[in-house]
């Protein structure tokens, strides 16, 4: 069984961690990220693309040259990557985000995994049904479309939008094993925003996403802990 995964918005933490994880189980990766990674964090022997997911329309391409570079068409896609205009005024946000700067935070946030998912539902039809293999994009989230915080306006309008997106997508295709989860880390105590985000905790709930055998619930919650909620 060959093992492939892309992982789009790969950083430092969380894209670094997921890297290496995956790569320990047997996984070729491939990663995406306006920049190239840095020595210092960067794991070793994966592809990676440099590119912006605020053009979407060019996302498709840089997938197939990623399948190129893994041999095929990856088994897990990891969108991981988020883009937001943080207000200094916090009594009057809409004057200091402009509707350019939503429109491009919607791109990346939304709108290039929206072209991910296209992209891994006709991929995942070449890959055949008898291999084994899972089939899994995975979204990185958070609770901004259950919790309003003004001042992250511009985040939350995209991960609400792709929270509708990826329950559809579990709703449509999730028989048909065909997987999709919006997950989240929140704070153990409030179940609200968590302060931060753990790359290795982030890695170890994936890979028990990607290990599945049915789709279950598309919303994933889970704390530093490793206590896990979904629906």
């Amino acid at each position: 069984m060959t093992l492939r995964a892309l992982i789009l918005g790969s950083g430092s933490n969380v894209g670094a961690s997921i890297t290496k994880k995956l790569q320990s189980e047997g996984y070729t990766v491939a990663t995406l990220s306006r920049s190239p990674p840095s020595t210092s964090s960067a794991p070793s022997n994966h592809h990676h693309i440099t590119a912006d997911l605020a053009t979407s329309t060019a996302l498709k391409s840089h997938i197939a040259s990623a399948a190129t570079a893994l041999g095929g068409f990856p088994n897990v896609i990891v969108y991981n990557a988020w883009s937001a205009t943080f207000p200094q005024n916090a009594d009057n946000w809409l004057a200091d985000i402009s509707p350019e700067a939503i429109s491009k935070e919607l791109a990346v946030n939304t709108v290039s995994l929206y072209a991910a998912a296209q992209a891994a539902v006709e991929g995942w039809e070449g890959l055949g049904k008898d291999d084994g293999a899972p089939r899994a994009l995975i979204y990185t989230g958070n609770p901004l479309p259950w919790i309003n915080v003004p001042t992250f306006v511009s985040l939350g309008m995209g991960k609400s939008a792709s929270a509708t997106l990826v329950e559809s997508l579990a709703a449509t295709y999730g028989a048909g094993g065909k997987r999709f989860y919006f997950t989240m880390q929140v704070d153990e105590k409030t179940g609200g925003i968590y302060n931060g985000i753990d790359g290795p905790i982030v890695a170890q709930v994936y890979w028990d996403l990607i290990q599945r055998k049915e789709q279950g619930g598309w919303k994933i919650s889970f704390d530093k802990k490793l206590k896990l909620w979904e629906s």
